[in-house]
């Protein structure tokens, strides 16, 4: 077992701060279905930082890194402003010395444990480290008591949570005084990945379809959306190829961005992912464009829709109409047929709205394509003010990739933090080996 940290890692580093989640997710492809386990219960957080900083401060963290298995890590896109009164509507955040006594916004308490070390700064970046005792909540603030109280004044309290990580330091350029550098830290601390759940924030992140997530946000509409039809190609030698469908559906893959301003829909988006585990669980996502316009039928669960080839090639699906208000209604598609060569008939599970329409789309049963998501900070993320909102400035990014609704098989191991399970034995491989080699005996 590594050795628990010692040393505060408190080089304050340069923006943009990436933090990426690392997941373990085994996809077994079968013909018609795919079977996702997911080996590691919470992610492996990622965060990566750029320093200038002078070269002393550059010699000591180089020691603590060659020295340290393990450092205390301030995340600082996480910092929140403390309050010593409760009161929503005021915003000094000025702490006397002696208080041990602080409050600040509610979402702060899912990054902030009892009896984890925290972080209190002030505007002239002296700080002090101090463990929270208990931490309760009033309305939409947290009260983090300290194990001890403080021995100055703060004029301008910011609460930094911090995690353990390991650390690998690198001097990157020297140029007189001052030296450019960057690190890359990995946490499997449970508690700063365990972000609580969304009844802890107020409001839902996305809609719901069928009792799973709906991406109801234009920010993250697909971009580079690539389409194909995978095959086994046999080569016959004699100048042809013949071509096998290998799976019973199609695969597109897409990337996705959100853009985030305030850091309450930040926290409302990474329970989210929190939630997925990575390539593990599925949601539904509309392309956004106008890939449907209707000609007749809204209000009804039969409408007349200009010809796309939806009979042809779709035949069956899913779409979602997004009306001039900005409300999203998802409907199967049971049926469908041409009508003439210009206009098709979709026969609906319900009945849609007799809403202005703004667009109906293709709706995509999908998931990350990958283990990892990155979150970009642009700007530090410091509030709480009544008068000035919480800004994070950041980009979540991912990669999606077509699943196959209604055919998924979830299946979540529960697993240590820091481990993954073992590979699954395969059983009856001599078995089958031996079937084989029989059939070939036999002049097959």
């Amino acid at each position: 077992m590594a050795d628990p940290a010692t040393e505060y890692w408190t080089f304050r580093p340069s923006y943009p701060i990436r933090e990426s989640w690392e997941w373990s997710t085994q996809v077994l492809r079968c013909r018609s279905r795919t079977q996702r386990i997911a080996r590691r219960a919470l992610p492996r957080m990622i965060i990566q930082h750029e320093y200038v900083m002078e070269r002393e401060d550059a010699y000591r963290a180089a020691l603590i890194a060659a020295n340290q298995q393990k450092v205390f890590l301030p995340l600082w896109q996480d910092g929140f402003r403390g309050k010593r009164s409760d009161l929503l509507d005021t915003p000094d955040h000025a702490i006397p010395a002696g208080d041990n006594s602080i409050y600040t916004q509610s979402l702060a308490s899912l990054r902030f444990e009892v009896d984890k070390p925290l972080m209190i700064e002030d505007d002239d970046e002296y700080y002090e480290i101090r463990t929270a005792g208990f931490i309760s909540w009033i309305e939409s603030n947290a009260h983090i008591n300290l194990s001890s109280g403080l021995t100055r004044d703060f004029a301008n309290a910011v609460l930094t949570p911090l995690v353990e990580a390991s650390v690998d330091f690198q001097i990157t350029k020297q140029s007189g005084r001052y030296v450019t550098a960057k690190a890359v830290f990995v946490s499997t601390d449970s508690p700063a990945m365990t972000l609580g759940t969304l009844d802890q924030i107020a409001g839902p992140v996305f809609d719901t379809y069928r009792d799973e997530t709906l991406i109801n946000r234009r920010s993250a509409a697909p971009s580079k959306d690539r389409h194909w039809t995978e095959f086994d190609v046999i080569d016959n030698k004699v100048g042809t190829f013949e071509k096998y469908r290998k799976f019973d559906y199609e695969a597109s893959k897409a990337e996705v961005d959100w853009f985030i301003l305030q850091y309450e829909d930040l926290a409302r988006i990474k329970v989210w992912l929190q939630g997925t585990r990575g390539k593990q669980k599925g949601f539904w996502v509309p392309t956004f464009n106008s890939d449907i316009v209707p000609v007749s039928g809204l209000g009804g669960s039969v409408i007349t829709i200009q010809y796309c080839g939806y009979a042809k090639y779709q035949e069956t699906g899913h779409i979602v109409m997004i009306d001039q208000a900005g409300a999203y209604h998802a409907r199967e598609v049971l049926a469908s047929v041409e009508l003439s060569d210009t206009e098709e008939q979709l026969q609906l599970d319900s009945a849609l709205p007799a809403n202005p329409v703004d667009v109906i789309s293709q709706l995509r049963w999908m998931r990350f394509d990958t283990d990892k998501i990155e979150l970009n900070f642009g700007s530090p993320g410091i509030g709480f003010d009544i008068t000035d909102p919480m800004l994070a400035s950041a980009t979540v990014r991912a990669p999606i990739v077509e699943d196959v609704p209604g055919h998924e098989i979830q299946v979540a191991e529960p697993v240590g933090q820091d481990d993954e399970l073992p590979r699954p034995r395969r059983k009856r491989t001599r078995k089958r080996t031996d079937f084989l080699l029989h059939i070939h005996r036999s002049g097959w």
